[in-house]
This record gives C-alpha cells, structure tokens and sequence, in this order.
C-alpha cells in the first residue's frame, strides 16, 4: 500500500502518529491492525497481487474506497465489513484531523473451505456490512495490539479474533445464533483428547495445530469445544496457563519473571495485572500469604 499526499509540504506519511503490526494467523491468514491520526486529506493506494476475502473492523475514523472512480465501499466506525479485494488498483480517501483505528483480517483459502463447511452462504462474494456491538467495539479498542505478548499466546489471540468474528458474522447475517453442529461420538472423542493435550501441554498451543492433531476442522473443533466445556480454547487454555503459575508461584523459588515468561508474557507488569484479575491477588502478594 502506499499513502499519496494531497499536499507535497506535508511531513512523513501526513499522520500525526502511525502504528501499524501484522501478525500470522490462523491457517495461513492473517491480521493487520492500524492506529494513526491524520494531519491533512489523504489518498491510500492499494494494491493487492491475488484476490482473497477481508474484513475491516472499523473501530474509529470514516474513510471511502473507489476504483476506476467508481465508489466501491465505505469504511464506518462501528461497523465491520466482508468483502472480496481484486487485483485492479482502489484509493481509499482518508480524512484530515482524524483517529483511524482499524483491524483488517486477511483469511486464506484453505479458511475460506474450512468456513464453507459450516456455511456455504459466508463467503458468497458479495460485499457484507454489519454493526458492531459498543462491548465488541470497546474489546478491540482497549485491546493492546502493540503489546509485548509471548508470540505463542498472541498467536493464539489472534486465531480467536478471527474465528470469533467470522462466527459472529455469520450469525448476524444469516441467524445462525442458534446454529448447533452435529456431533457424532467420533467428534466427542476428538474434543476430550484436544482437552487432554490442553491440560498436558508446558506450552500454548495453536487452535490450527490442535485441530491437526486430533483430526478435526478448525472451526468445528473451537464450536465444538466451547459447547461441551463452555469455554472457548483460548480461555481455557490461558486458565490452565494461569492455574500452572499459581502452583508455581506456591510450590517453588523459580522468580516471578520465569513464571510470567511460562505462562506467555514477557512483561512482568502485565502478567501480574492478568495474574490478579484471574484470581483477585497479585503473584508477589500470594507469595507473602
């Protein structure tokens, strides 16, 4: 992408501050989040080499999208939007003086046909909006994008995001809010040994390679595994993380350092901030107790 500045005078990229992280995701996907404030009028210049499906949570800032000077889309706070890029250059006009603060979700083919098991109507090509929630739009406000997670356990937030908000889509556009998968006893199976590998595993590990290892879909195994346990993957696997250091923290001498890097955190600070909201008392009080 490239920013083409309305004003030749103005500074780097025309923004007042600019931050932008891109992180891999889930089965070759992958998520782009973007914070910055425009000082002036912009032009973006996109152009993508491949066409593959998107979708834009627009946290803050409004901006339009054309091609071949045909309006195409238009990007509003609070709203999420699905659609398929093209190959053929767009510009995206962005405003003067404004906070854009938006997360793009890029989703591979080979997530395309996992979705597709679920619902063939989810990608259809067709280009979707819908509202987000203020709690949603609060969730991805306050979360730290630019953080200092271990890779592993961001990794794991990401494949979250992106499942959770294809999911939440996909029951908005089509009411699929009561939309339960079939299960057989094979499937039950498969969810009790991915739990068991959760509860056995000194290490975070991918939603992507779970489902490799017991053999399921990826989106099948997260519905799955939220229905029976009433606990995403991704909670209950940061609680078993969690639940690990509290022994730690109890039964040995190791620093509260080495204990915040094996439950995923690299900050101190942060860990010990997650630490006390999961069990209401900081790792250096519980050790005083």
């Amino acid at each position: 992408m490239r920013i083409q500045r309305q004003d030749p005078e103005a500074g780097a990229y025309g923004c007042q501050f600019y931050k932008e992280v891109s992180y891999a995701g889930i089965l070759g996907s992958s998520l782009h989040a973007f914070y910055f404030k425009t000082q002036e009028s912009l032009l973006l210049q996109v152009n993508y080499q491949e066409s593959f499906y998107k979708m834009v949570l627009c946290l803050e800032g409004y901006s339009q999208s054309f091609q071949h000077k045909n309006h195409m889309y238009s990007f509003n706070a609070g709203k999420a939007l699905l659609y398929k890029t093209n190959t053929d250059t767009y510009f995206s006009e962005l405003k003067e003086n404004t906070t854009y603060n938006h997360i793009h979700m890029h989703f591979s083919p080979a997530m395309v046909e996992e979705i597709n098991q679920f619902s063939a109507q989810a990608f259809n090509g067709h280009t979707m909006e819908m509202p987000m929630s203020t709690e949603q739009t609060g969730l991805f406000k306050n979360q730290n994008y630019f953080g200092d997670a271990h890779p592993a356990l961001a990794k794991l937030f990401i494949e979250k995001t992106m499942l959770d908000q294809l999911y939440a889509f996909a029951a908005t556009s089509f009411n699929y809010s009561h939309y339960r998968l079939l299960k057989s006893g094979s499937d039950r199976e498969k969810i009790y040994a991915a739990k068991e590998l959760l509860d056995q595993s000194g290490t975070y590990i991918s939603i992507e390679s779970l489902a490799k290892e017991v053999g399921m879909n990826t989106f099948k195994l997260k519905k799955m595994f939220r229905d029976e346990f009433q606990n995403p993957v991704f909670e209950y696997q940061v609680g078993v993380h969690f639940s690990k250091a509290y022994k730690l923290l109890l039964d040995t001498t190791d620093s509260i350092e080495d204990v915040a890097l094996a439950c995923g955190y690299r900050s101190t600070g942060s860990f010990s901030n997650a630490f006390k909201r999961k069990f209401g008392i900081r790792p250096s009080d519980l050790r005083k107790s």
